[in-house]
């Protein structure tokens, strides 16, 4: 099942802002091919990601689900801090509420963790919330895996990066697979790296989170674009782009689609799944050769 991301909705994250009328179009044609899901935060775009969502939804606003999140705040230097304080918490879904003119959201999370608010108070906050009927269910996004499962049954939901640099996700969505709790994976083709073969590494703006990530800085960068065209060697008749997306669908229940055009969407949501079997012994394939080459 696919969900659609609106990190790149406001905000210059990834390159140019993307407008109202692309947005609209973006997500009528998610809801035409069977999209139920919509994934956003307070802190993409620093609100314009919600804004533009209450601003146009209209006919699929009730037929669109809504995850939304809270904990991170920007400080008045600009730096971004994670705070899951019961009040911050309770404030950031508020100004969701009011930015996407919903009375409640379907799915309401814990951002990042932080290392002053313990787990414990977190899930005792979000519990309140869920109790109040404001999030009809509420989880965790990119927590640690060590200790997690003794806190599955408490959540509803569990976020997570899911793409085939990102080894973790097997592990987390098996242990939720234990509980029950359904579980949503993010960043399928790896910030664009899965996308395809990328020969020169790009130069990005200082604002565009691709310039700090390792993926992006060598050795990872060069070592990354090894695995990819060995894949492509050995197997010419499968795009690394399908595989990536075939891969991280295994890995979640709702797989998240960030895109910046109706093309590009289009495309994703066209490409069938791959065979399980295959497609984790292709899988393997690659992360073995990166593995053994870092």
């Amino acid at each position: 099942m696919f969900g659609l991301g609106t990190r790149l909705f406001g905000n210059r994250a990834w390159g140019p802002t993307l407008s109202k009328h692309t947005i609209a179009n973006l997500i009528a044609i998610a809801h035409e091919r069977g999209v139920r899901w919509i994934d956003t935060a307070p802190i993409y775009g620093f609100g314009n990601a919600e804004l533009f969502l209450g601003d146009t939804l209209g006919d699929h606003k009730h037929s669109m689900k809504i995850i939304t999140k809270g904990g991170l705040v920007r400080t008045r230097t600009g730096r971004i801090v994670v705070h899951n304080q019961p009040d911050q918490l309770l404030s950031d879904l508020e100004g969701s509420l009011r930015r996407l003119n919903r009375a409640y959201v379907d799915c309401f999370l814990a951002h990042w963790p932080d290392n002053h608010t313990s787990d414990d108070t977190v899930l005792e906050t979000l519990n309140r919330i869920k109790q109040s009927g404001k999030a009809k269910t509420v989880g965790l996004s990119n927590w640690p895996t060590q200790g997690l499962e003794k806190i599955l049954d408490h959540i509803d939901h569990l976020q997570y990066p899911s793409n085939l640099l990102s080894p973790d996700a097997n592990t987390l969505f098996t242990a939720s697979q234990n509980s029950k709790t359904v579980t949503s994976g993010y960043s399928p083709l790896a910030m664009g790296l899965l996308k395809n073969q990328i020969v020169t590494r790009p130069k990005f703006g200082k604002r565009d989170e691709r310039s700090h990530s390792p993926w992006f800085k060598e050795p990872q960068f060069s070592t990354i674009q090894k695995g990819i065209a060995h894949f492509l060697v050995e197997n010419p008749g499968i795009k690394i782009q399908h595989l990536a997306l075939s891969y991280a669908r295994t890995q979640c229940d709702l797989l998240l689609l960030g895109v910046r055009s109706e093309e590009q969407l289009h495309q994703l949501l066209a490409y069938p799944p791959l065979d399980d079997a295959l497609c984790q012994q292709l899988a393997k394939q690659i992360q073995s050769f990166l593995s053994n080459t870092c």
